[in-house]
């Protein structure tokens, strides 16, 4: 979390997209509710979850949510990161954007559930609607066809909306 409060405050190269601009982040919501039966199929959310959680999701406006002036990597796992004397390195940049740094933390999350780790509460809740908005991009991308030079991303995707999804469920259920 230092490692990221220290790139977050990193003045962005020039010319790196907006994240709030990233329509299959933003709105990934809006393309689940046009065909929810696909996500369905996942396994993962079904017919009452979504008719209880849907409009909530579908409503949420990742623009401004992921709205920001910080440099963000925007792929954070542990096959990203390297510990060299004592401090976290970040690799594999390809994903670099600005943006709200809430959506790092957010972004790492499922990449931590899927390691049986988690972030302290007061961060989940912190970022809350980005997170809600990474596992609609999560559910929405592991429904898409899979691409031939990166076969298993689908079937990552999936594995990390599923170990996403409690996270969701627990924050779903509290009151903002």
């Amino acid at each position: 979390l230092s490692t990221l409060d220290a790139v977050n405050a990193l003045a962005p190269p020039p010319n790196l997209p907006l994240l709030a601009e990233a329509t299959h982040f933003t709105h990934a919501w809006k393309a689940i509710a046009r065909a929810p039966h696909t996500v369905f199929a996942l396994g993962i959310v079904d017919a009452p979850w979504w008719a209880k959680h849907g409009e909530t999701l579908v409503a949420l406006d990742g623009a401004r949510a992921f709205a920001g002036d910080s440099l963000l990597h925007l792929d954070v796992r542990s096959d990203n990161m390297r510990i060299r004397d004592g401090a976290c390195l970040l690799f594999d940049w390809n994903w670099a954007c600005v943006g709200n740094p809430l959506a790092d933390v957010a972004g790492w999350l499922p990449s931590l559930a899927l390691e049986g780790a988690t972030l302290p509460a007061s961060r989940l809740r912190a970022c809350r609607e980005q997170i809600y908005l990474f596992f609609g991009f999560l559910l929405h991308g592991a429904t898409m066809p899979i691409i031939p030079e990166a076969p298993d991303v689908r079937g990552f995707q999936k594995k990390q909306a599923l170990a996403l999804k409690p996270f969701v469920d627990e924050l779903l259920a509290q009151k903002y």
